[in-house]
This record gives C-alpha cells, sequence and structure tokens, in this order.
C-alpha cells in the first residue's frame, strides 16, 4: 500500500515537474514593444518566422529521407547478398549500425 502511494506521487511530481518544463520553454507569444507594431509589422514577422520554420523543417525532412533512401539501399544489398551467400545476419548487423 505504501508503495503504491509512493508510486502514485512520484507520478504526480513528474508529471508537475514536466508540465512546468514545457511552459518554461515555450515562451510567450508577445514581445516588448509590441504594442507600437501596427498589425501589418506583427503579421510580416509572424510570416517570415513561420517561413523560417518551414525551411528548417524541410532541411531537416530531406536529410531523413536521404538516411532513410541510403539504409533501404543497404538493407536490399543485404538482402541479395544473404540470400546467396549466408551472410544475411553480418549483413542485417551492418543495416542495424547504419540506421542507429
Amino acid at each position: 500500500m505504501a508503495l503504491t502511494r509512493t508510486l502514485i506521487a512520484a507520478t504526480a511530481l513528474g508529471a508537475a515537474l514536466g508540465i512546468a518544463r514545457a511552459q518554461a520553454a515555450d515562451p510567450p507569444a508577445s514581445h516588448p514593444g509590441d504594442d507600437a507594431l501596427t498589425c501589418e509589422q506583427i503579421y510580416a514577422e509572424a510570416t517570415a518566422q513561420s517561413q523560417r520554420d518551414q525551411a528548417e523543417r524541410e532541411k531537416r525532412n530531406e536529410a531523413r529521407r536521404r538516411q532513410a533512401q541510403g539504409a533501404a539501399t543497404l538493407l536490399t544489398g543485404a538482402t541479395l547478398a544473404g540470400g546467396m551467400a549466408g551472410t544475411g545476419l553480418a549483413a542485417e548487423k551492418g543495416v542495424e549500425a547504419y540506421v542507429a
């Protein structure tokens, strides 16, 4: 019974700390001096930031695509080599090392 209470308390504490960290990492949307900006200026800033974020996502996704394509090529070669020469286990380990 005491163990159950301890686990529940630890879980609740962990959740509370996680929420606090998430809130601290998420800065507020307004910035000092925003009152002096027009709606068009705020919109332009938000649009520029959105475009920068999109460019970063596209770059990251392209890198992931290249990695996945390389892994697929390696896996295909490993499958063919394993099926013909009996080196399937070694080829599988090579793929795992490449992906990790």
